[in-house]
């Protein structure tokens, strides 16, 4: 059973098993689906073992299951995602980073980093790059800050976001085109 918070941002997943998980931030996917993982949280329900859980509910940090014996349970998460994403929607990106920083989770940094690079906010996607030890991914956010054609920048993101069309476009619609770095791609 899935269902989507009442925000729309969360998305909560219950298998005929034991585990309930919750992505909360599925659209990651979209810009790095290495970050899917970090960015979701997993539940061990021993109540659950039952053949059809169904989840009735999902608002705030609960969520409500109903087993196949008609029961209810209530699960409850870190109420700090929802606030995350509050914050990033209204562009408090400093705020954004402090709430990351007193609560100090992987999935935290995961979300910031996510919603800072599909929102080409590559300040606050470095700080959470870093928090997360990926160095790999960070060397190459520092690589794209380096750029000095902005152009250039928002290819190379596009390249890192897996949109190699994209990138491409960008590079061709440049005024002189970037014909060299577009058949480099």
């Amino acid at each position: 059973s899935i269902s989507f918070n009442e925000s729309g941002a969360l998305v909560a997943a219950v298998d005929g098993g034991n585990k309930l998980q919750v992505f909360f931030y599925p659209g990651v996917v979209w810009v790095d689906p290495d970050l899917l993982g970090e960015s979701s949280v997993e539940q061990d329900t021993p109540h659950l073992a039952s053949k059809q859980p169904k989840i009735l509910s999902f608002a705030d940090n609960l969520v409500t299951i109903r087993e196949h014996s008609g029961s209810n349970l209530t699960s409850s998460f870190s109420r700090y995602p929802p606030l995350l994403h509050d914050l990033i929607k209204a562009r408090k990106w400093e705020d954004a980073i402090r709430l990351c920083r007193f609560v100090d989770q992987r999935f935290l940094w995961a979300i910031l980093a996510g919603k800072a690079l599909d929102r080409c906010h590559l300040d606050s996607a470095e700080i959470g790059l870093a928090s997360l030890q990926s160095v790999a991914k960070l060397n190459y956010i520092l690589y794209i800050k380096d750029l000095p054609n902005e152009k250039a920048r928002v290819a190379e993101l596009a390249l890192f976001k897996r949109d190699i069309k994209s990138a491409e476009a960008v590079l061709l619609q440049c005024n002189p085109p970037m014909l060299y770095r577009a058949i480099k791609i």
